[in-house]
């Protein structure tokens, strides 16, 4: 069926002839309608273009190779209706070489090509970004020390290096130098823009004034919009004024008075006419008279009034006067004196720079800014005009086209526009709300400017692609709703007006459940239910968890919502794997996931654990270390004490006492005495010293983890797929570092070291595997680009980081550079104009990231958004945005730093946020009834079930129950305290979550049969000895995996299992014990047959459901018995027939028929639960049940 284009996107598909930017919000389609063009340009009938002659840019590896398939994939579909025709034949093979890639691999292609036009060596390479860090850390060493030889004949150097190196050691200019040069390399000019940086503290050496410096014209930008926001605070006060205070009280007049002096004398600022020295007569003129006593008036409205004057009045003129006295001239030598010290910081990256790249330049390798910066010197001269190669590719490609254009840095946008005819060619897809890599040194104006420019028709065309073909309706009018209020051009880039807003494009079933967006709010700020102990000392993120688990489990428990399948397109019960849990950082997930774990909740996330300090790559580490020298006594214990050779401390300690000196030297003196472990140890150390003359890193850390067993050891380890995963990663690692320009053990050890010297790490494995019920934990940033059923934002109340803006030295591209001057005699500090401004700057780019971020967050949601926080009697300038009633104020927002604060302070004219204003203590406003999306609140104080069930039950048997307290210490003596029994023990003895099986055996104890769980590929790669447990979990696992269409005969099934050693999914030791032949009566059996047929079946399904707690445990009360458990089951195997489902358990039980069935009473109870489980979940009857025995192939009908 045909895509039914928008109109919108269909002028983004045809519009030819001019430079086009289309502004594509999230989920508007933006990939399709990109592919689309291309499709177009290359079957127009009457100007058709080749596909190598487009240029297609994305800033993923994995983005470019998406586009380039679905472009091939399209290209495909139109042969498929035109199978003869050449043309497009032709494009099909032309696909699979055009240039559709990431810009540095366009980069690095076109230096290849032109390699002769540079000074590059012919055969460069790209050096990785791990060796590349080291190498540059060791090129600002050198130059460091070159400085510090002659520190007393180089004032300036002297000066940075006491003043802002640190206290300790000079980590803090290492760091201000290194983060400076990467923001260099980031512009299309570092040189000029360091020159440009130096020369505005020249200009102000030279006229001891601001003029003809770009910081003048930052403080008349201050002023201005200083001034407008006190005006708009004056003008909110009037109108409160006005309607509420009778027009002859003096609360009346002196309002009325203070707003048009203002008005009056701050006119010309305003306007934007005023000099500095006008601005500072401005406000000398404008004196705030003592407030009028309030006489008459209600409290409330005083209060009113006196915090909208605070916060909107004088605190703003408070910080312009204190800004305008740093312009003083003699605040302004200050400034002037940190001259030679901002032109030392300068030589200091100049030489950096020039070091690193003789350094590159000796491995002939370049780093990724290279590419960009060698790329532009072969397409534009010094003066920035196109050379002669800029125009043989201007005359190649046709059009430009760039995706996630907001993206884009200096560097890369002159690039884009050197290539281009004249900006005439380029087509640029991308979504200014989205821009989120500011860290990155990507620079939204860029994207911003071209939007009000080509929106004006200047320039170019703009586009808008606003329909949003992802989330239900209450999804998008929750975003509408908020940042229609908060974001605007100031706080966020752009004005988020009604021309921004989301609309619905995706089509979502009715009456699936409560979708509506829900604000989850804990209080943090009170320890309601515990005055000492454990608990009393609960972080305010740990309470925040606790809320966010037991949401999780109410909505999966309770079935509140039907979600579409991705892969069947029907309705169905949400699952733990349809929710994902959004953090602003990765600071809180190892806690978060804890207390998931505590709630029964399987969740992965990015905790943020070191990579190198992770146990199982520090013992590969330290037995590559001894291997390089065996004489460093703490890696050597490591290895021996590691499970690869299990020396007891008994055992270390007699082989210590053999020989004094190193540890190495006892080792072999014992080993000479006859110690037949430690002769072990050392032939598999000499083996493996003698190997590493010959071989690569990657083949010792293969021969350690393989040989030697130890992956199959680390999985044997708690988390051990993640712990296999990190070893696969280290031995990936090892394999990339020898293919660099650094290679063998000696400079592999140097750079691990390197990195933990300068405090780096490595990215650690994931555990993605079986998420189907499993809760994702991830950041913001890394979920960009994704959608999932139910997104919970979690941790709004964590404050923004400001770090970058408030170290000693800072820097801004249109502000240049800045610092703190400190008297390095009398150890003074002193803050100056220019960094106040340039923070100022980096401020307010910040607060515009942290929006933009929390669009992002919540536009990930299709189906249902939660928003969550933790909130504290500290925190609560949320409240502040009652006072403004025409709408939440920009200068509100800008001075606000959480995210949640302005969440709160969107909502709280929402109709359903009663409970809001009344924590406000403003009950009496107006709702806007414009905010009409769907809206749930809920505040939680944990009075009530703090924590996990079990726990706080066992923590309630340790004290008496509150309400009773008074009447014990009043009647009841110590004895009868301490004979007190609580009524609730077995209670307390009942687990929050259990699995089927679980359930089984604590109903039947006199019949114990022992559970058969999935194993990993890992495990069941590394098995040995296989006994009837481990023959009956291979026999499962191979089932798991059978293709059921293929198995009408005994040679297909053994195929498939010959196919699955092949592949390493088992061993060929564990395919000789799969029960083969049980497996082959099976697929004879009518059952397996049916199996075999069925159009749909599910294998190894996963469920949870909420049984009563007597279920599980006899004895309770029966108040207690109604109380809920968590039952978890895991059904081997069922499909769907014409009138409901047909459950199958596969056993491995070695039985005759007779037996079978006896055994088969066994699992009565288990199949129950499945079938009420799989009933429950899936909303289909389970019409029959069925044991297999499949050693004597014999179904049992339940």
């Amino acid at each position: 069926m045909a895509v039914q284009w928008t109109e919108e996107q269909l002028q983004a598909i045809e519009a030819r002839g001019s430079s086009i930017l289309v502004a594509a919000a999230a989920g508007s389609g933006k990939t399709a309608v990109l592919v689309e063009r291309i499709i177009r340009r290359i079957c127009d009938e009457k100007n058709p273009v080749r596909i190598d002659r487009l240029l297609v840019l994305t800033f993923t590896e994995a983005a470019a190779s998406e586009m380039k398939r679905k472009i091939a994939q399209a290209i495909e579909q139109r042969l498929k209706q035109e199978s003869n025709n050449q043309w497009l034949q032709e494009q099909s093979i032309l696909v699979h070489s055009a240039h559709i890639s990431t810009i540095h691999a366009f980069c690095k292609t076109i230096l290849q090509n032109h390699v002769h036009e540079t000074s590059l060596p012919a055969e460069f390479t790209i050096i990785d970004d791990t060796e590349n860090e080291v190498l540059r850390n060791q090129a600002l060493d050198q130059v460091l020390e070159r400085y510090y030889k002659r520190i007393g004949k180089k004032e300036g150097f002297r000066d940075l290096a006491v003043g802002y190196g640190g206290i300790k050691n000079d980590e803090n200019l290492r760091s201000t130098v290194l983060k400076l040069y990467n923001f260099a390399k980031s512009l299309a000019r570092p040189e000029q823009w360091l020159r440009y940086a130096v020369q505005q503290y020249r200009n102000l050496k030279n006229t001891e004034s601001l003029a003809g410096t770009v910081w003048e014209q930052l403080l008349l930008d201050y002023c201005r919009e200083t001034a407008e926001d006190i005006a708009t605070g004056l003008e909110e006060i009037w109108r409160l004024v006005e309607a509420e205070v009778p027009s002859d009280h003096k609360y009346f007049s002196y309002y009325k008075e203070l707003r048009e002096q203002f008005l009056e004398i701050f006119a010309p600022v305003l306007r934007g006419s005023a000099n500095i020295i006008q601005v500072r007569r401005c406000c000398e003129s404008y004196i705030i008279k003592k407030t009028p006593f309030k006489t008459g008036l209600e409290e409330e409205l005083v209060t009113c009034i006196n915090r909208i004057k605070t916060s909107m009045v004088t605190e703003p003129l408070k910080g312009l006067r204190a800004m305008l006295y740093n312009a003083e001239p003699e605040r302004l030598e200050k400034m002037i004196l940190c001259a030679p010290r901002i032109q030392t910081l300068k030589q200091l990256v100049r030489q950096t720079d020039r070091l690193h790249k003789t350094m590159k330049r000796e491995r002939s390798a370049l780093d990724f800014s290279d590419l960009e910066h060698e790329m532009l010197h072969l397409i534009t001269d010094r003066k920035g005009c196109p050379t002669r190669t800029a125009e043989k590719l201007r005359n190649q490609f046709e059009e430009i086209l760039v995706d996630e254009y907001q993206d884009t840095n200096n560097i890369q946008d002159t690039i884009f526009q050197s290539l281009s005819r004249n900006g005439k060619n380029i087509f640029m897809v991308g979504d200014l709300k989205q821009s989120i890599y500011k860290f990155r040194n990507a620079d939204p104006s860029i994207f911003a400017e071209k939007y009000e420019k080509y929106s004006r028709g200047e320039g170019g065309i703009c586009i808008r692609l606003f329909k949003n073909f992802r989330s239900r309706s209450t999804v998008i009018d929750s975003v509408n709703g908020i940042f229609g209020t908060i974001m605007t051009k100031k706080t966020g880039g752009l004005d988020y007006t009604r021309e921004e807003y989301l609309t619905q494009g995706a089509a979502y079933p009715e009456n699936a459940g409560n979708f509506e967006t829900e604000l989850l709010l804990t209080e943090a700020g009170k320890n309601h239910y515990a005055e000492d102990g454990e608990y009393a000392n609960w972080s305010a993120s740990r309470k925040e968890a606790v809320t966010v688990a037991r949401r999780i489990r109410a909505m999966v428990a309770g079935c509140e919502i039907q979600v579409t399948d991705k892969q069947t397109g029907k309705l169905r019960p949400v699952r733990l794997g349809d929710i994902t849990i959004l953090a602003r950082t990765k600071t809180d997930m190892a806690e978060l996931e804890q207390v998931l774990q505590e709630y029964g909740i399987d969740a992965v996330s990015e905790t943020g654990r070191s990579y190198l300090d992770s146990i199982e790559v520090m013992t590969v580490l330290s037995f590559l270390q001894i291997i390089d020298n065996p004489l460093q006594d703490i890696p050597l214990l490591a290895v021996l004490r590691s499970s690869m050779f299990d020396f007891s401390p008994d055992e270390l300690a007699q082989i210590r006492l053999c020989a004094k000196g190193n540890y190495y030297t006892a080792l072999c003196t014992a080993a000479d005495l006859g110690n037949e472990k430690a002769s072990a140890f050392l032939a598999v150390l000499n083996e493996l010293r003698e190997d590493a003359v010959c071989s690569g890193v990657d083949e010792l850390i293969f021969k350690i983890c393989y040989q030697l067993q130890y992956m199959a050891l680390a999985g044997a380890m708690p988390g051990g797929k993640i712990r296999q995963a990190n070893l696969q990663l280290l031995h990936q690692r090892g394999a990339e570092f020898e293919q660099g320009t650094l290679n063998g053990l000696f400079h592999f050890m140097a750079y691990i070291e390197s990195l933990r010297e300068n405090k780096k790490d490595m990215e650690a494995a994931r555990n993605f595997a079986d998420q189907k019920d499993t809760v994702s934990v991830t950041t913001i940033h890394k979920s960009k680009g994704l959608e999932y059923p139910v997104v919970i934002l979690y941790g709004m109340q964590k404050e923004f980081n400001e770090r970058d803006a408030s170290r000693s030295v800072i820097w801004h591209e249109q502000a240049g550079l800045a610092m703190d001057y400190v008297d390095t005699r009398q150890r003074i500090r002193y803050h100056t104009l220019a960094k106040d401004l340039v923070r100022g700057k980096m401020i307010q780019d910040q607060r515009a990231e942290e929006m933009r971020l929390l669009y992002v967050a919540m536009t990930r949601a299709k189906e249902k958004l939660i928003l969550s926080a933790a909130i504290t009697e500290r925190d609560q300038t949320w409240k502040e945005a009652v006072y403004c009633k025409n709408g939440v104020l920009p200068g509100f927002i800008c001075r606000r730093r959480t995210m949640h604060n302005w969440v709160l302070a969107a909502l709280l004219r929402h109709p359903s946020a009663t409970q809001l204003r009344e924590k406000a203590d403003r009950i009496d406003i107006l709702p806007d009834m414009g905010m009409d999306f769907g809206l749930k609140i809920q505040i939680v104080n944990h009075e009530t079930n703090p924590m996990p069930l079990r726990v706080q039950e066992m923590a309630e048997m340790e004290k008496p129950v509150q309400e009773d307290k008074a009447d014990w210490q009043e009647d009841l003596s110590l004895a009868q305290r301490l004979e007190y029994q609580y009524p609730h023990t077995e209670l307390g003895c009942t687990p929050v979550k259990l699995s089927v099986s679980e359930l089984k055996r604590r109903r039947m104890p006199e019949e114990h049969v022992p559970e058969i769980a999935g194993l990993s590929r890992a495990v069941l790669t590394e098995a040995s000895d296989i006994g009837a447990a481990e023959r009956g979990t291979i026999t499962h696992y191979v089932m798991q995996h059978l293709d059921f269409h293929k198995t009408e005969t005994e040679e297909q099934i053994r195929c498939q299992l010959d196919e699955m050693v092949q592949s390493g999914l088992i061993r060929l030791r564990q395919r000789q014990a799969v029960l083969e032949e049980g497996i082959f009566d099976f697929f004879r059996h009518p059952l397996g047959k049916r199996l075999a047929n069925a159009e749909r079946t599910e294998r190894e399904f996963d469920f949870y459901m909420e049984i009563p707690a007597k279920e599980a445990q006899s004895g309770l009360s029966e108040e207690d018995g109604e109380e809920k458990v968590l039952l978890q089951g895991i059904a081997d195997c069922f499909f769907y027939d014409k009138d409901g489902i047909v459950l199958i358990d596969y056993k491995t039980d070695r039985v005759t028929r007779e037996e079978a069935k006896k055994r088969a009473q066994n699992y009565q109870l288990q199949m129950e639960y499945y079938a009420r489980g799989l009933s429950q979940i899936l909303k289909v009857p389970v019409k029959e049940r069925y044991l297999y025995f499949l050693y004597c192939g014999f179904a049992v009908a339940m």
